[in-house]
């Protein structure tokens, strides 16, 4: 057990046989587990804030920061009610950190690899790149990267008080892109570490669609997190602490993302609706909850 790092775990009327697997891998193998509920009251589990209304991701990773840095814990990591860690998994990124710290890196988080159950493929760290990104593979040695995934991230609190806490106003979706550009704005570097391991999905459901004679697998999002996706890349695209790079390989996304929603994947006319409303919002500065 790493008793100076504390989990936080984030709810949103999560499965609870999945979420009481969480937690019970977490007690094992961290200092203490926050958990942070967005959503309707968790039957036999006990939480430590019982938001009234869905106050959003990044303030509820915010409000479990908040509580760990009470406890006086070194790290915190952070994670969604459907990963499932590996038992070694906080141990070997709190390793990894220190070595990186021992190395002279000045290192702001470490990442696990991640499975999607669904397909069973490895979700590959990147490099921000144009026209295309760059995969980043390791086999052992921690690899830098410019992304990590919210969920598994392990971060030092003094780090946080450095950087900042995550983007209140981005409510969901690329609250951790925002985190990761400006912790290497600041100077810091991020590492994926390829021996932690987690599972992991990304995106509501998978579905395989025939694109130009090619089987592509595309991740599929409800209308309302297509308003967010939308909206807050618009906001990124006017970030200076976001790289160039990686926001013109988006601007290409972004056109392939909307008529990929906008005419294939349904339901089309509300995938269209809601994508519109958060690119308009997104133009006109709107931030926060719709």
């Amino acid at each position: 057990m790493e008793i100076d790092v504390c989990a936080v775990v984030v709810t949103y009327n999560p499965y609870l046989d999945h979420l009481v697997e969480l937690l019970s891998q977490l007690r094992e193998s961290a200092g203490a587990v926050v958990i942070i509920n967005n959503g309707l009251p968790l039957t036999g589990i006990a939480t430590d804030i019982d938001n009234p209304d869905n106050v959003g991701l990044a303030t509820a990773l915010n409000q479990g920061i908040a509580i760990a840095k009470q406890g006086g814990f070194r790290f915190v990591a952070l994670f969604d009610q459907d990963s499932r860690p590996a038992p070694n998994m906080i141990a070997i990124l709190r390793k990894a950190f220190i070595d990186l710290q021992q190395a002279g890196c000045n290192t702001a988080a470490v990442g696990p690899t991640y499975l999607d159950p669904r397909t069973q493929e490895i979700i590959p760290f990147v490099r921000w790149g144009f026209p295309r990104h760059q995969r980043v593979i390791g086999q052992t040695t921690p690899l830098r990267v410019d992304f990590l995934i919210t969920s598994g991230t392990l971060i030092p609190l003094s780090v946080i008080e450095q950087i900042g806490e995550m983007d209140d106003a981005m409510f969901i979706d690329n609250i951790d892109m925002e985190w990761c550009a400006r912790a290497i704005d600041a100077g810091y570097a991020l590492f994926g570490v390829p021996t932690a391991k987690m599972i992991h999905t990304i995106g509501d459901s998978i579905r395989t669609i025939n694109l130009f004679g090619l089987q592509r697998q595309i991740q599929v999002h409800a209308p309302l997190r297509l308003y967010y996706i939308m909206r807050n890349r618009i906001h990124l695209y006017r970030l200076r602490h976001v790289s160039w790079r990686w926001k013109l390989s988006d601007l290409i996304r972004i056109v392939y993302k909307y008529a990929l929603f906008a005419f294939v994947i349904p339901p089309r006319i509300e995938n269209v609706r809601y994508m519109t409303k958060g690119i308009a919002h997104g133009i006109l500065g709107r931030r926060g909850k719709l």
